[in-house]
């Protein structure tokens, strides 16, 4: 999945994959167009013009929840309106997400899907400076993992 306004792409890992062990693993992610087929005739030593490869560490925490932020970058500017996205998931399945802006609730996504659980800041309403953005993911059984995300807000 690819978001040409942010620039963000997801790839989910499929369920053929090798499973993925405890602690840090090292993975290739693969993504092209699907035209290489035009490229069998083409002249050059690269056979796959249109394939990008990018080396990753994929850190797998067993038995608990985690969750990760995906937008917005952080350090950036928000103001007005600002959509928060993170992934989340565990062994349990998660049944909420809170986005607090310090310690003030932003907002609580129960119905995330595919693991993404999203909200919309009102940056335009909050005090000019540094902010601290938390989300709290919460998993069926009650197990917790949070991840924070520091912010301007700028005018």
């Amino acid at each position: 999945s690819y978001d040409p306004v942010d620039g963000l792409a997801l790839f989910p890992i499929p369920a053929s994959a090798a499973r993925l062990r405890p602690g840090k693993n090292r993975v290739v992610i693969q993504a092209s167009d699907y035209q290489e087929s035009k490229n069998v005739e083409s002249v050059g030593s690269d056979i796959y013009p249109n394939t990008a490869f990018f080396r990753a560490t994929v850190d797998v925490t067993p038995n608990e929840v985690a969750v990760s932020w995906l937008d917005p970058e952080a350090g950036s500017c928000a103001s007005g309106r600002i959509e928060l996205l993170v992934s989340a998931d565990g062994p349990a399945k998660i049944a909420r997400v809170r986005f607090l802006d310090g310690d003030r609730i932003v907002s609580v996504d129960r119905k995330g899907e595919g693991g993404l659980f999203s909200a919309t800041w009102q940056a335009g309403k909050a005090a000019k400076g540094k902010h601290v953005l938390t989300a709290v993911a919460t998993d069926k059984v009650g197990h917790e993992a949070s991840a924070t995300r520091v912010l301007r807000v700028c005018r």
